[in-house]
């Protein structure tokens, strides 16, 4: 098959094969100065989307609700019936008080699913913004990742976004794509496209970039196909006949339950087995296989508690009920150990529509295992298995930065609690472009809807 190379540019491949003709939006800091202004986004799905969902889609209105020191942008969350802590509670003065009063007078609240709220970020779709705030730099502010990305060794501004269409233009879902060296054929990074064909390669993660011309190739059903890559930031296009998404997709779970996480575990849990519950009605045509993983840290009572993948969605539900916080200690856990774990010791489907691992935490790994993240986000993107981080109360901008960056290797996104719910401590804000908050239970729904139709 003959490759094309199109100069398509990260924020617009990701519109590429399912929205429609988007015109190229071009990072600053990859490509020379335009004649004419540069618009960040230009696809209209993108420009006016919400959890990745186009405005005809939404379930409800954005308000803007004013504060006394701020006025934000806010999700109207939809009422739930026979729930008292909703986002009305929360619009006064004393939001938290009031959630916390609710609790306090029916601790039943917590076992109802549909109260913690959430926004996403995808870096991905914000590539200029995040190359801003990523790239190691002089100038170091509160917002800036330069300082963590020296600390964990993580580098990724050199990325190859690939797109793999069908001879009818049609996404090619789950192929195998491989950044190469032209000259020596070593393999630089590996990873499977989603299901609207879309892929992100890079030159490693380290500091060290590659020598000479680079290769992309892409194998799919025994057929493959193969052209030059493109400048760094600029997608290229690949032909190649596909089999056809596989009917399977593998939804997994891994989550801190050290007793940091008890001001938020009882909620997530019962958020988390709401959600598979409204996927497996969702999506009745899929055969889907849910894991769920728990880990603590070194000298607790468990390092990690591993289940299989399985069909039973029931019994992934009942292996998140039974679980509680205690241990930890000190604030960084075992994440590298879990990690490990979820990626090199489970059965994940050869063959899948996705491969998704959500990571519910709120603290980093110790800092000893920096380097064995890094080649876990490598082992993970050469899998097909996108890392969604799903970050509570406490997780400060080492944690943000490494866990945004674990979403960017792997092609995932990032999710984050708020206090919008006024449940739990504290939640630091990320370094982020305006976003919506809604509540969490419907946007991992959707996230999971997203990559698996």
């Amino acid at each position: 098959m003959n490759a094309r190379v199109s100069p398509i540019y990260v924020a617009a491949a990701i519109a590429l094969s399912s929205c429609g003709d988007a015109q190229p939006t071009v990072p600053s800091q990859l490509a020379p100065a335009p004649s004419e202004p540069v618009h960040r986004v230009t696809d209209p799905v993108l420009a006016d989307s919400t959890f990745g969902i186009s405005a005809a889609s939404r379930p409800a209105p954005i308000e803007v609700i004013q504060e006394k020191r701020q006025i934000r942008h806010r999700r109207r969350a939809p009422k739930k019936r026979g729930s008292a802590v909703s986002l009305e509670i929360i619009r006064g003065d004393d939001g938290p008080d009031a959630a916390h009063r609710a609790l306090a007078a029916d601790p039943s609240l917590a076992r109802r699913a549909g109260q913690l709220t959430a926004g996403e970020w995808r870096d991905v779709e914000h590539w200029d913004h995040w190359l801003e705030l990523a790239t190691p730099s002089m100038s170091i502010s509160a917002d800036n990742f330069s300082p963590h990305v020296t600390s964990w060794g993580i580098q990724t501004p050199r990325i190859y976004p690939v797109v793999i269409d069908d001879a009818d233009g049609g996404a090619v879902c789950d192929a195998e794509v491989e950044l190469r060296h032209e000259t020596t054929g070593r393999t630089i990074w590996r990873a499977r496209t989603d299901n609207r064909g879309r892929a992100w390669l890079f030159d490693g993660l380290g500091a060290q970039a590659t020598d000479g011309r680079l290769l992309v190739t892409a194998t799919a059903g025994g057929n493959r196909a193969a052209g030059p890559a493109s400048e760094i930031g600029r997608a290229t296009r690949l032909e190649l006949a596909g089999t056809g998404p596989a009917n399977v997709a593998d939804v997994m779970f891994v989550v801190d339950t050290t007793s940091s996480m008890a001001d938020e575990l009882e909620y997530l849990q019962n958020e988390l087995q709401d959600v598979l519950k409204s996927v497996e009605a969702d999506h009745r045509g899929l055969r889907l296989r849910s894991s769920v993983n728990f880990y603590r840290d070194h000298g607790d009572e468990y390092l990690v508690r591993p289940y299989p993948f399985t069909s039973d969605l029931a019994r992934t539900r009942a292996q998140l009920s039974e679980q509680s916080a205690h241990g930890g200690g000190d604030e960084p856990e075992a994440v590298d150990e879990a990690l490990a774990d979820a990626i090199r010791h489970h059965a994940w489907s050869k063959h899948a529509r996705a491969r998704l691992l959500f990571l519910v935490l709120d603290a980093p790994p110790h800092g000893a295992a920096a380097l064995r993240m890094r080649q876990l986000f490598e082992e993970a993107a050469a899998q097909g298995i996108r890392i969604v981080p799903v970050v509570g109360s406490g997780l400060r901008k080492s944690g943000e930065y490494l866990m945004r960056a674990a979403a960017v290797a792997t092609g995932g996104t990032y999710v984050f609690l708020t206090d919008d719910s006024g449940i739990g401590n504290a939640h630091a804000k990320p370094t982020a472009g305006p976003h919506d908050a809604g509540y969490l239970n419907d946007l991992l729904r959707k996230l999971i809807g997203e990559w698996v139709r």
